[in-house]
């Protein structure tokens, strides 16, 4: 059995209020994910249909996110467990914390790189709001 911990986990991004701790385990991503409101659609420009082409099963822990694909918006909120397909971008509406589990892929592996891209430029137009959440 392995156990993975929040604690243990390795950061993959810390900026503000924006935290996510992942640790790999048997071809899995587990990652603990702290997200501030906003909308984080931006970061994904550049993949396919401007989406995120990975599958996430999760809990969330807090708050509340919309999950917005070409044809629909579904709504997570605490307590909820869920699965998100292929094909979406997401807004907080409320500071959310989530654990989620994602297979390491390519395509998820491509999702990674795009979004760290994005990611600089994104975090410079919402420095303010960010700030504020603190």
């Amino acid at each position: 059995m392995t156990v993975v911990s929040k604690e243990k986990a390795n950061v993959e991004l810390k900026e503000g209020p924006i935290e996510a701790r992942a640790h790999q385990v048997d071809g899995w991503n587990v990652s603990f994910e702290r997200w501030p409101p906003g909308d984080y659609g931006p970061l994904f420009k550049g993949l396919p249909g401007d989406a995120c082409a990975a599958t996430h099963y999760g809990y969330a822990l807090k708050g509340r996110a919309e999950i917005v694909y070409a044809d629909r918006v579904e709504t997570i909120k605490a307590g909820d467990a869920y699965v998100v397909m292929p094909g979406h971008r997401f807004r907080v509406l409320e500071t959310a914390e989530v654990v989620e589990f994602t297979e390491l892929t390519p395509a998820y592996a491509a999702v990674g790189e795009t979004f760290m891209k994005n990611f600089p430029g994104w975090l410079k137009a919402n420095k303010k709001r960010l700030e504020a959440v603190r």
